[in-house]
């Protein structure tokens, strides 16, 4: 799949979540939630869509307590999105 035809499948939540990712790494929905201001089952939605397509995958973060936090990082796909020089 080409940059262009990725770009033109994601609305501008799901981008605004990837820059995220890019620049701050792994990523709790919590953290994604409380950054984007926006509901979190839209965030979860946007989550599901991005992992549906390949751009991001899930991952598990050791918590204190309790069951582990379910985070989001960049998948080896996404680097059509965000080439390095």
């Amino acid at each position: 799949m080409c940059y262009v035809s990725i770009m033109n499948l994601l609305n501008e939540d799901q981008f605004h979540i990837l820059e995220r990712l890019k620049t701050h790494g792994t990523q709790s929905i919590d953290t994604i939630t409380a950054w984007s201001k926006k509901p979190k089952t839209a965030v979860r939605r946007a989550l599901l869509d991005l992992e549906k397509k390949g751009l991001i995958e899930r991952t598990l973060a050791k918590a204190t307590r309790g069951r582990p936090i379910l985070c989001f990082k960049l998948s080896s796909q996404s680097k059509m999105i965000f080439p390095t020089k």
